[in-house]
């Protein structure tokens, strides 16, 4: 079975070519160690006027990966390939297709729901065994990531990317999948096995930057999980296994799990850079928004990664529904506070498969746009989409608010695109 896996454009993002898909460069290496031809076509950067001649028309099965934000495009490809190829079996996985496949089953022959290793073989099995299966597949997580095989680079053009950490050319790399939060605005939750949280053994992670270090010459990684310093036990492995390399990496964590110890054993692995999602300076916010810490916590957690030597970037999010002007101003109280060396600002976008979109009652929203094309969280110029009402919050606040955010923080905090090898 030949197989073809389209990476959609985000034309809005300064560089959307920053490094492969690391999701269809999973599901690509997959079918192609249980046996079947596949190409990856990454459209990200290309111009539009040569999307059709980067598809081969030679594909059985085409599969497409969607984003909130992108997917009119994804849709737009898709009749691409329709045209280059009129028997071509057209399938949709990602978060997009996963929290909304009634919607999206209108667009494409199957969607996937959630982690599609397992679903997609079998999607495959089931076409050249001439099987029927449900135009909706529901996703089978993987229990034991050990299992899974290292993501194939030659199945892409490695050199084609830009992301960097100071200076040098850098690769992501993934430890686990799943997340045991259910924050009330993410959507990772779609994903996945939902709140389980699965984890290679640090040996078979730290074999895959062995690897990359060797066959291409990476000294830099960006360690994609959303929760990296989460076991204390585990880094600290991790870090010990790695000490024959001179690697450096940024990784992504809650601050509640930055102890000092925890910081240390970063720094001891490499890290040079830490992301954390902070959300709002307001404890009011933060239970509001179920994200499960406390003010206290942001204090420690970006305190402890400081002393570490560790830089510091902050996420934050602005017009969650409750949020007021005394909320607005004691997060900018907090980070001028804390001091994090970088920040960046998302209006709340109430992405399908979050609990705000999906119990808009429950926060009292009283309208949220359909257009997708809105949905992105951050563009150039500082800018955000504007997606959804409550009685007390519409366009004019957010936009108020954030212009006050970063009015007061820029002078002190630098804005996250401005360091762009940490992007």
């Amino acid at each position: 079975m030949k197989i073809v896996l389209v990476d959609t454009p985000c034309p809005e993002l300064w560089d959307d070519r920053l490094e492969v898909n690391l999701g269809l460069l999973y599901l690509a290496t997959y079918l192609k160690h249980n046996g079947n031809e596949v190409k990856l076509v990454d459209l990200r950067s290309m111009p539009e006027a040569s999307w059709k001649t980067m598809i081969p028309s030679d594909g059985d099965i085409y599969g497409f990966s969607t984003y909130t934000p992108t997917y009119h495009i994804t849709v737009k490809i898709a009749k691409i390939v329709s045209e280059v190829n009129e028997n071509a079996i057209l399938v949709a996985g990602g978060a997009h297709a996963t929290a909304l496949p009634i919607e999206v089953i209108k667009d494409f022959d199957y969607v996937i729901k959630g982690e599609g290793e397992k679903a997609m073989l079998k999607l495959v099995d089931s076409m050249n065994a001439s099987r029927c299966i449900p135009r909706i597949i529901d996703g089978m997580p993987i229990q034991n990531l050990d299992e899974i095989p290292f993501p194939d680079y030659s199945l892409c053009d490695i050199d084609s990317y830009h992301r960097t950490i100071r200076g040098k050319r850098c690769l992501s790399v993934l430890f686990s999948r799943g997340c045991p939060y259910a924050c009330a605005f993410c959507n990772s939750i779609v994903m996945g096995a939902g709140k389980i949280l699965r984890f290679r053994s640090p040996e078979n992670f730290v074999k895959e930057i062995e690897c990359l270090n060797e066959l291409h010459g990476i000294q830099a990684f960006r360690f994609q999980d959303d929760l990296f310093p989460y076991n204390l036990s585990r880094v600290k492995k991790i870090a010990e296994l790695l000490r024959h390399l001179d690697i450096t990496y940024r990784c992504f964590g809650r601050v509640g799990s930055c102890t000092r110890e925890m910081a240390e054993a970063l720094v001891e692995g490499g890290c040079v850079h830490i992301s954390f999602g902070v959300e709002s300076g307001s404890q009011r916010m933060l239970d509001l928004m179920n994200k499960r810490q406390t003010v206290q916590e942001i204090r420690n957690g970006i305190n402890n990664a400081k002393r570490a030597g560790i830089v510091v970037r902050v996420y934050l999010i602005v017009g969650f529904p409750g949020e007021s002007w005394e909320s607005v101003k004691q997060t900018v109280d907090l980070m001028l506070e804390c001091n994090p060396e970088e920040f960046i600002i998302y209006n709340l976008i109430p992405y399908p498969g979050t609990d705000v979109f999906n119990n808009p009652e429950k926060y009292g929203i009283t309208f949220i746009d359909r257009d997708y094309s809105k949905y992105l969280q951050t563009a150039g110029n500082h800018e955000s989409g504007y997606t959804f009402k409550t009685k007390s919050i519409d366009r004019d606040f957010i936009k108020a608010s954030r212009e006050f955010m970063l009015d007061k923080l820029l002078p002190k905090i630098r804005w996250a695109g401005e360091s762009q090898g940490f992007i």
